[in-house]
């Protein structure tokens, strides 16, 4: 995985949402996007998720299959 990928995606209300995956220090995966209701439901069915209130985003363990599950939220 590369240290940074950035997607856009439209919503169904046809607003722009922003999605930045990175790569933590320690090697989780570290993932932030506008606000979405729909994404932080999806979000939270992914095993091993947590949130990170002071900076705004959400990380994961970089295992097998988390990333593709990830990526198919939007």
């Amino acid at each position: 995985m590369d240290n940074f990928i950035m997607n856009k995606h439209y919503d169904k209300n046809r607003q722009a949402s922003e999605i930045s995956i990175k790569k933590g220090e320690s090697g989780e995966i570290m993932v932030s996007f506008t606000y979405n209701p729909d994404f932080v439901q999806r979000v939270k069915t992914i095993k091993g998720h947590r949130w990170h209130s002071d900076g705004k985003y959400w990380s994961f363990p970089n295992t097998n299959g988390t990333l593709e599950k990830i990526l198919k939220v939007p």
